[in-house]
């Protein structure tokens, strides 16, 4: 492995169904890593391709940086995962295969970026988070 980041992008797959509340709004239900869910909802689980830049050092320490507060009481400082996680989504999120009613493909810009489903957005935030930040496990902790 080199030590210099590949700017070769990175797959992250999410899979989901489209269910519908007891107000009878849609949504889409992630369904990622529930083989249970999976046999539950068979044919109707759908996939959602991604394709993702590694952050250099650089890129990645100026994320953490943007995403974090500091306590105005005690001067702590700490990384909010909501802002981290947005920040990702915009910056290294590369490519989809989202497309319009028409089939036309949607373009992957912070506009768009910033429509998807809460559901959607956490569950891709969290597997580019676990995908680039090695873990306590990784780390053999």
């Amino acid at each position: 492995m080199s030590v210099l980041i590949s700017k070769k992008l990175f797959p992250i797959d999410i899979k989901y169904v489209d269910i519908k509340n007891k107000m009878g709004v849609e949504f889409p239900l992630v369904i990622e890593g529930s083989s249970e869910l999976e046999k539950k909802y068979g044919d109707r689980v759908k996939t959602i391709h991604t394709q993702w830049q590694t952050p250099t050092w650089k890129e990645g320490h100026e994320a953490a940086r943007s995403a974090t507060v500091i306590d105005s009481q005690t001067g702590d400082r700490r990384t909010d995962l909501n802002t981290y996680s947005g920040i990702v989504l915009e910056r290294f999120l590369k490519q989809w295969d989202l497309t319009d009613e028409t089939g036309k493909p949607i373009p992957v810009i912070p506009e768009n970026v910033a429509l998807l489903d809460s559901g959607i957005a956490m569950a891709l935030a969290a597997a580019f988070i676990n995908r680039t930040i090695p873990s306590e496990e990784d780390l053999g902790n």
